[in-house]
């Protein structure tokens, strides 16, 4: 997934989350946000691994992409550079359709945020992207690096 981020406030907040779709099969993961002391974080599911990138300043426009295969594991890049990833790692989410939810944690209870803090996101959000394969380095890069 890739998008371009703009904080208006310090601190913790919830970029991405996925819910099962009914809310009811206990299914939530927390993919994408900040920690309380202001960094991006990127979080993959079942094993709870995550990868931890640097506080992003307030009122700068920041383009974050994630990246994940097996074989390559959870990849964060911001600016189109990698920050950190998380190596080879199985895929145990279950297979059923999700709720997407930008900018806030709507569910509370179950899910897992790992060192994300759950709550509302205090900025902008732009060209938000969800891709069904891992994207290169090559291609984060352009996306955020356009001509």
């Amino acid at each position: 997934m890739s998008l371009w981020v703009q904080r208006t406030s310090t601190g913790g907040g919830t970029l991405v989350e996925y819910v099962d779709q009914t809310g009811t099969q206990g299914w939530c993961t927390t993919p994408l946000g900040f920690s309380s002391s202001g960094n991006i974080v990127a979080n993959a599911f079942l094993p709870d691994t995550q990868v931890t990138g640097p506080v992003l300043s307030v009122l700068t426009w920041k383009h974050i992409a994630t990246t994940y295969s097996q074989t390559h594991g959870l990849t964060l890049y911001v600016n189109g550079v990698s920050v950190g990833n998380t190596g080879a790692q199985a895929n145990n989410a279950p297979n059923t359709a999700v709720t997407l939810t930008l900018g806030n944690a709507l569910i509370s209870g179950y899910c897992d945020p790992q060192s994300i803090t759950r709550g509302p996101f205090y900025g902008y959000l732009d060209e938000f992207r969800v891709y069904s394969r891992e994207l290169s380095a090559a291609e984060v890069s352009g996306l955020a690096n356009p001509l």
